[in-house]
């Protein structure tokens, strides 16, 4: 028996093959019909879709910012306020102001302001509020907003006659009292735990040797500061061992002398103040021999202990007025005795003689 399968299926075969082709060419062509309508549906669309309008700038534009985030009692924060102006548009400056400003937690240290004309007919504005806290209680401090009203500026037109046109604010800032790091942080990683490796032994001379070097090294200034301080140090004058009294000798020649006329007995001063200065220089190792009067007694206080320094002084003040007084101003003759009769008494020194009261004199 032949096998006729294959003559069977093949004209189905070929049936199932032209249904699909006439299938894909229907797809086509329906493809091609509705491709110009789309396309001049997109240049329809193209063409009917116009630019949006293009957003007029704002009037006032205001931008805020703080110089911190987080502060600490104490702190100094800078609170800057940037106003930018469209051309023919002003504020009202006064809305800014430091009174304007209202602050919690914070206190105002200082305000300033500029203002910078734009090229493109704006002006600019930039207020720098420099402020501080000191509270402690709350958690952290704040910043108002700022309403801030614009006008319109015209030629000829005062501020004070404008009304305003509309009013924006400047917006507030909130900072921390706290500090920046946050607080959930648990560690921070940054240092090392480890302990120290322990030093080689052969290094543990290293300390001794350094603190012997460094003494060696502090020893020659050591010294150096010693030899300054003993070379510059204030000498003491160092008192004889026996005051330098009045000589006989010049006893003797006081005697010879005649006081009967003025320029005898200025002459007699002379010597006597050469003669007190001597002893003076003496008794306390001072130059005193270009001193005066009254520059002695600050240098003799000091000095001359168990001396009469005011006595002495009220001698040297005599004889200085009676070398350089008048002739009509000279002491007399009396008052001369009398002179060296108190410079006998006020001036004793240990082993010599004393000048004696019991001086006759010439007149």
């Amino acid at each position: 028996m032949k096998n006729t399968a294959p003559f069977v299926f093949a004209p189905l075969g070929w049936r199932a093959l032209a249904l699909v082709a006439g299938l894909l060419a229907g797809a086509g062509a329906d493809a091609r019909a509705q491709a110009p309508n789309r396309s001049v549906g997109a240049v329809g669309e193209v063409r009917s879709a116009r630019p949006a309008p293009r957003e007029a700038p704002p009037p006032v534009e205001i931008r805020t910012r703080a110089s911190r985030t987080a502060v600490w009692v104490g702190d100094r924060v800078t609170f800057t306020v940037d106003v930018t102006c469209a051309p023919g548009v002003d504020i009202l400056t006064d809305d800014l102001a430091k009174e304007r400003l209202k602050l919690t937690g914070l206190e105002l240290v200082s305000a300033t302001s500029r203002r910078t004309a734009l090229d493109s007919g704006g002006v600019a504005y930039r207020f720098d509020y420099e402020l501080a806290t000191y509270e402690v209680e709350s958690e952290s401090v704040q910043i108002d907003h700022l309403p801030v009203r614009y006008y319109m500026r015209r030629p000829g037109l005062r501020l004070q006659d404008a009304a305003p046109a509309g009013e924006t604010s400047a917006r507030g800032a909130q900072i921390a009292r706290r500090s920046t790091i946050p607080d959930s942080l648990p560690r921070f990683g940054i240092r090392d735990e480890r302990t120290p490796a322990d030093l080689p032994r052969a290094l543990g001379w290293a300390r001794p040797a350094g603190a012997g070097l460094a003494l060696v090294s502090a020893a020659p200034v050591a010294l150096l500061v010693l030899s300054l301080a003993w070379r510059y140090r204030p000498r003491r004058a160092r008192r004889p061992r026996h005051a330098t009294p009045l000589t006989q000798r010049t006893l003797d020649d006081l005697r010879t002398l005649d006081f009967s006329q003025a320029a005898q007995r200025r002459e007699a001063y002379g010597r006597l103040d050469a003669a007190l200065r001597r002893h003076l220089a003496g008794l306390t190792g001072m130059p005193v021999e270009s001193l005066t009067a009254a520059e002695l007694i600050p240098r003799l206080n000091g000095h001359a202990r168990g001396v009469p320094v005011d006595a002495l002084a009220a001698l040297l003040g005599d004889c200085e007025r009676a070398r350089y007084a008048p002739p009509a101003g000279v002491p007399t003759s009396d008052q001369l005795e009398e002179a060296l009769a108190s410079t006998a008494q006020l001036l004793p020194s240990r082993g010599l003689k004393r000048f004696m009261p019991s001086i006759s004199f010439r007149r």
